[in-house]
């Protein structure tokens, strides 16, 4: 009998045409070529510890802070040819100009408010609680305020709120909540988004307040509105483990933008130390020169780190739930 007819092998296929405004699966966006541009398999950043705390009871000073090593340099100067700024001194006609002007007068206002304050508990040292708000964005500073009564915590006997407008400078008056209103300061509305031009005039007061705070000679936990406690967090830095520290910022979560030390500038206990008042005069006088507070600090943090000693603690996620922020 004759063999049997083998089959003809298949034609291969023709590929498919791509419609119009579909994604082509490519290096970028394939999952075995998950990296971002900085060069990290971001799958396995997500796994790994956001800071190494390898002993509960070493020096919070002492303990590695740098996550990676950094994809990149800062290759700007921190003060181009300003050599106003070189010296320390705020430009002309500039907003750090008035506001240092305006000293005597404001702290004239600030100062009997804040040491009517409860700034000394048990082993917390003069230390306030400071936050900046507007109108736009009062409602969140309400919530935190809810948040702390309904947990028992006494907010108004040690927090100062820097209104940003003079009707939210009302509102806080009129609840009980210490306020002080810079004149030059009318910035009544919420920003649009993150980084708009209306952010980056308020960049400017977020370090000028805390600049302000420390000439007055306390220390300081400065935080944005939108944090909620589950208890009085300021007892932590004052643990022996951390009385070295100069700054504790809050870990940004391994944003490739933020490196190398990844430090939020949302929640900053600062102490009231020779180095720590360099660092914020230096803030204060870039304060107009970003849209975003971190595109200020960072570079800074870095150079202070290595060139005058600074001592920084960024606080990681077991941290955090220890400070119990909500």
């Amino acid at each position: 009998s004759s063999p049997s007819a083998q089959p003809d092998p298949p034609k291969p296929r023709r590929p498919r045409r791509q419609a119009r405004g579909s994604k082509r699966l490519s290096r970028r966006n394939a999952t075995d070529w998950d990296l971002e541009p900085g060069g990290w398999d971001w799958a396995a950043e997500q796994r790994r510890p956001a800071v190494a705390e390898p002993d509960e009871t070493a020096p919070l000073d002492r303990i590695e802070t740098w996550q990676r090593p950094a994809t990149f340099q800062w290759s700007f100067s921190l003060f181009g040819k300003n050599e106003d700024l070189r010296t320390m001194t705020p430009p002309p006609g500039s907003l750090q100009s008035s506001f240092d002007k305006a000293r005597s007068a404001r702290h004239a206002v600030v100062r009997p408010a804040l040491e009517a304050m409860r700034h000394t508990q048990g082993a917390v040292n003069r230390t306030v609680v400071v936050m900046l708000v507007n109108t736009g964005q009062s409602h969140l500073l309400l919530n935190f305020g809810c948040r702390c009564e309904a947990r028992g915590i006494d907010w108004k006997a040690f927090t100062f709120v820097y209104a940003l407008d003079s009707e939210v400078h009302r509102m806080l008056l009129s609840i009980g909540v210490a306020s002080y209103h810079p004149e030059e300061a009318q910035l009544s509305r919420a920003a649009g988004r993150f980084g708009d031009a209306h952010f980056g005039r308020v960049v400017f007061w977020k370090n000028a307040v805390v600049h302000d705070v420390l000439q007055l000679g306390y220390n300081l936990l400065f935080q944005d509105v939108d944090l909620v406690w589950r208890e009085d967090p300021r007892r932590y830095f004052f643990q022996p483990r951390a009385a070295a520290v100069d700054m504790c910022w809050q870990y940004d979560g391994g944003n490739r933008h933020q490196q190398p030390l990844y430090a939020n500038s949302g929640f900053i206990f600062v102490r009231n130390t020779r180095r720590s008042r360099l660092f914020w005069r230096e803030a204060f006088l870039l304060g107009h020169t970003q849209r975003s507070q971190q595109g200020i600090t960072l570079p800074l943090l870095v150079h202070h780190y290595f060139n005058s000693g600074l001592k920084l603690h960024i606080l990681g996620k077991r941290c955090e739930a220890r400070l119990h922020l909500g």
